[in-house]
């Protein structure tokens, strides 16, 4: 278990994705400790591969698909982070694309009980 907290959140050299700056997969001890398969982790780590590095620029990366922001944020429980790292791992999905998805989800929810968003 520790290992696993350790492959999440750490001062250790390891970006919040879980994998080592300079390695493109994610640690196999990290792997096995959630229960990742070996096809799991292998379409894990093609994602990641075909996703890696920061957006060059001003913060906004423009990609064919659409538009992309960073977002920086001060969470207050530390464990609803790693809960949702070990959604995606165990999803084999981005990291980003299951934030996204608890953020639409709770946009939506809300603007069914307020109303619309007009941007």
């Amino acid at each position: 278990m520790e290992n696993l907290i350790n492959g999440l959140i750490s001062t250790r050299e390891t970006s919040s994705s879980g994998i080592t700056p300079g390695r493109e997969e994610i640690d196999r001890d990290l792997s096995r400790e959630i229960g990742l398969t070996e096809a799991q982790e292998a379409k894990l780590n093609e994602l990641r591969r075909a996703n890696t590095g920061r957006p060059k620029g001003s913060g906004r990366h423009w990609n064919a698909k659409q538009p992309e922001m960073r977002a920086t944020f001060v969470i207050s429980d530390p464990s609803l982070i790693r809960k949702l790292k070990i959604i995606a791992l165990r999803e084999t999905r981005l990291y980003k694309s299951v934030v996204e998805e608890a953020f639409r989800a709770y946009i939506d929810k809300w603007e069914e009980e307020n109303g619309l968003i007009t941007l």
